[in-house]
């Protein structure tokens, strides 16, 4: 399905299953972090650490041996990352 781009850049509400809460921030933060966490896990084999360091995160080149759909996987991070930018969001994996 096309993608559209009003409701993206609407403010997403966050509500984890099976817990009391309202999202006043706080759990959009967490989710945040659960998500960059997930998506630059080295596990994944999206992504790798940088030559120089462990904190540094870096395409891995062999993402195609990992993953059949890594161009789509690559494409799905990109928009997740933008999105995260358009609301103020840390990104720290």
């Amino acid at each position: 399905p096309k993608s559209r781009p009003r409701l993206f850049r609407r403010p997403w509400r966050i509500r984890f299953e099976g817990e009391p809460g309202i999202d006043q921030g706080g759990l959009t933060r967490e989710w945040w972090s659960l998500i960059m966490q997930r998506l630059f896990d080295t596990n994944s084999g999206l992504f790798s650490y940088a030559a120089t360091d462990t904190v540094t995160h870096t395409i891995n080149p062999l993402a195609p041996l990992v993953s059949d759909d890594y161009r789509q996987q690559y494409h799905f991070v990109g928009r997740l990352l933008g999105k995260a930018l358009l609301d103020g969001q840390t990104i720290d994996p």
